[in-house]
């Protein structure tokens, strides 16, 4: 009875080491502990903005086992802090931005996609886009841009791609919408700090100064309305609004559905997990 009981205890023991073993285990591999590069995301889950380029680039440049969309940046980020994702891919900015204002997470890549964002216009819209392209060479020339460029990103200047950027338009033959002076009714997502912080009516940011200084200077008054990001281009092209800023890069895929200014600014995507 008495070696019976003993060797029950042993097993128990070591039924209990190996349990504290496999814990101990998962435990290195929870969390973005081991992730330093995309390369180490295979198998696990990242989290990304629904319908962003940093969708597309973890849906197809990496090897995670699940890519989950969340209607805001700051949720894939929240996200991440709670657990519920082992990574997240974000523009750079809004990652340096959850970095310095949220804390609890880190970068630990830079993806180097040079993406130029642009502001947007229904398709036949074209007198008003070239009147936002005038004014905003106007403001790359005399240094507004570079002065807006220095309050939410300090030291950083706007780079020759977009100094020197310009957005070709298959058809620039549109004769509709409104023109310089009128309101305008412009279309966004927010939050996505330091571009958009807040939401309408009490939206400001990167994104917003430019396209006030732009409206400024043609004599319009403007209204933001909040829409989601994986129907703006729809909304737009539909003409239900009249422009949008959004932090949105311009591509291919993009511009048969809408136009695009020349450019602004020019972003990389950033891969962040929890910090520690």
């Amino acid at each position: 009875m008495r070696r019976t009981r003993v060797l029950m205890l042993l097993a128990a023991c070591g039924m209990l080491a190996t349990g504290l073993i496999a814990a101990g285990c998962g435990d290195d591999d929870d969390g973005g502990a081991d992730i330093a590069s995309t390369k180490d995301l295979k198998g696990l889950d990242v989290g990304v903005q629904d319908g962003t380029t940093g969708e597309t680039y973890a849906k197809d440049e990496t090897d995670a086992s699940k890519v989950r969309g969340y209607p805001q940046g700051p949720d894939a980020v929240n996200a991440l802090k709670n657990g519920q994702v082992d990574a997240v891919i974000i523009d750079e900015p809004v990652a340096v931005d959850a970095v310095e204002k949220q804390g609890g997470v880190e970068i630990v890549e830079t993806i180097a996609t040079d993406e130029l964002y642009g502001i947007f216009f229904p398709p036949e819209y074209d007198s008003l886009r070239e009147e936002f392209n005038t004014e905003l060479a106007a403001m790359k020339e005399d240094g507004t841009l570079a002065d807006l460029y220095d309050e939410y990103f300090p030291g950083v200047e706007p780079p020759d791609s977009v100094i020197d950027g310009t957005t070709e338009v298959e058809d620039d033959s549109g004769t509709g919408g409104p023109a310089g002076g009128d309101d305008l009714l412009v279309a966004t997502d927010a939050p996505f700090p330091p571009f958009e912080i807040g939401e309408p009516p009490n939206v400001s940011g990167f994104d917003i100064d430019v396209m006030n200084e732009i409206a400024d200077r043609l004599g319009s008054e403007v209204e933001y309305q909040n829409t989601s990001f994986e129907t703006i281009f729809r909304d737009v092209a539909g003409e239900r609004f009249d422009t949008a800023v959004a932090a949105t890069t311009i591509t291919p895929g993009r511009s048969n559905t809408v136009d695009f200014s020349d450019p602004y600014y020019e972003a990389q995507q950033a891969l962040v997990v929890e910090s520690g």
